[in-house]
């Protein structure tokens, strides 16, 4: 079951109600577009008029949301931010599962971290954040 955990595409209450129906089946998908990591404002993204505002895309006729503008990695941080006792070990797994495991068996890809596996690696803090590591020169 994928989901696109912006809090538009689904309502938060909508995605816990999945999670806990679909529990191993659930997986995160972004629907990212063009203006995903830019500010608000107007696009011409495959030929149709969007305008970003507050981080959420629509049609400039604003008649449907045109696409998204989180990431997975947002999605998971969404996900970890309504529960909770997001902080428990399991509730972090699950949702870095559903955000990477999980896409890649969609996909028909390796797991991700094994040996020739393509993987990009991101770590989070226990709320789902990106945690920025400092590489020694």
């Amino acid at each position: 079951m994928e989901c696109i955990v912006d809090g538009h595409h689904l309502d938060p209450v909508a995605v816990d109600l999945v999670r806990r129906a679909a529990g191993d089946r659930m997986v995160f998908v972004s629907d990212a577009m063009a203006a995903t990591g830019c500010a608000d404002g107007a696009y011409r993204i495959a030929g149709s008029a969007v305008v970003v505002e507050g981080g959420v895309a629509m049609l400039a006729d604003r008649s449907s949301l045109a696409g998204s503008t989180i990431t997975v990695g947002d999605a998971v941080a969404r996900v970890l931010a309504a529960r909770p006792d997001s902080d428990r070990p399991g509730h972090v797994r699950e949702a870095v599962v559903a955000s990477s495991v999980r896409a890649s068996a969609v996909l028909g890809l390796r797991p991700p971290l094994t040996v020739g596996a393509a993987t990009d690696l991101v770590v989070i803090d226990p709320a789902g954040r990106p945690v920025v590591l400092e590489v020694p020169a």
